[in-house]
């Protein structure tokens, strides 16, 4: 049996917004719905943003997604902020078979690495990550009653160290606000908020591509 067989998801449908303020680029709002259920996932991107961008999301160590490094990738950025999304980009899984599939927004769809995508489906989830940590208090987010945990990152990325602060409010398994900001930097920072949740509602159909 692979990992992935192993994987048995709580049936639920959740909204989340993705928020994010960095220095030199136009700030970052968008939506995302997440179904899961069973071994199988779909993640829709309301604002159309592309495959990197959405995986970049949770595969970045430091926390805050894709950031532009050049002259070009900051001017890429301005104009990504003015213009109108083609529609939604989704993302479709099964953990039990490996299947996964990519429909970017106004393109055919794309068979793709279902090991990258599940991640961007389980930021919906704590992971079992919070027996690691230790509670700093309790809070309610969405209605529930939730543990407040703090943790730093700290690496390098290009050779130059950072360290991100981080704040989670859980109500195991789901993972309902994720705040990060850069210790070095105080215009940098990042919140992630389920604002809609909803148990037992998804359905096969939502499920298939």
């Amino acid at each position: 049996m692979t990992e992935n067989d192993q994987k048995r998801y709580p049936n639920v449908r959740a909204r989340l917004r993705r928020t994010r303020q960095a220095p030199g680029i136009p700030a970052l709002e968008v939506s995302m719905v997440i179904w899961l259920s069973g071994a199988r996932f779909r993640v829709r991107d309301d604002n159309g943003r592309g495959y990197a961008d959405i995986v970049d999301d949770v595969a970045v160590p430091r926390g805050f997604g894709a950031l532009p490094r050049t002259i070009e990738g900051f001017m890429d950025a301005q104009d990504a902020a003015r213009r109108p999304a083609r529609g939604p980009t989704e993302f479709y899984g099964d953990a039990g078979t490996g299947e996964a599939i990519v429909h970017p927004a106004g393109r055919d769809p794309w068979t793709a690495d279902i090991r990258a995508l599940a991640p961007v489906a389980e930021q919906l989830l704590t992971g079992g990550r919070e027996a690691t940590l230790r509670p700093v208090g309790e809070a309610t987010q969405l209605g529930r009653r939730c543990r407040e945990y703090r943790f730093s990152i700290e690496d390098d990325e290009a050779g130059i160290a950072y360290r991100s602060e981080v704040r989670w409010l859980a109500a195991a398994p789901f993972l309902l606000l994720r705040e990060v900001w850069d210790a070095q930097h105080t215009g940098l920072y990042a919140r992630i908020e389920v604002v809609e949740l909803a148990e037992g509602v998804v359905t096969e159909a939502e499920l298939r591509p």
